[in-house]
């Protein structure tokens, strides 16, 4: 623990705890007993502000990973918008010949009608 981290003042507490009407050989071992306690298993601030580091950086590497596959997952969706927008023009043209034939065999049908008609009149 360098000078920059704050101990826990055991015989502050014990001051406070006497003051408060804690029996004075009672405040001293509680205060012995928590600043021990808080010495095992307190984590010093440095520790922190390097686990906090670390955690940045596992964040930050996870996000610029999620980036980059969403970004890849993009190109993909758009190369396949692409292809089906492709699709859907060449159905397009496909309806539009359909839609000549279909008007040229009506005409046609009308003109072997009126040749019928003309040529075989109804007895």
């Amino acid at each position: 623990m360098d000078s920059s981290e704050q101990r826990f003042d055991t015989l502050s507490y014990a001051t406070e705890l006497e003051e408060a009407g804690v029996p004075a050989e009672q405040a001293r071992v509680h205060a012995r007993t928590l600043g021990a306690a808080l010495a095992r298993h307190a984590v010093p601030r440095h520790e922190l502000a390097s686990l906090a580091s670390e955690l940045r950086a596992v964040v930050e590497q996870a996000a610029s990973s999620l980036r980059t596959d969403l970004a890849d997952r993009d190109a993909k969706l758009y190369e396949q918008i692409g292809g089906i927008k492709a699709s859907i023009e060449g159905v397009k043209g496909l309806i539009e010949g359909i839609k000549w034939m279909v008007a040229t065999l009506a005409v046609s049908a009308l003109g072997v009608c009126a040749y019928f008609v003309t040529h075989f009149p109804p007895a």
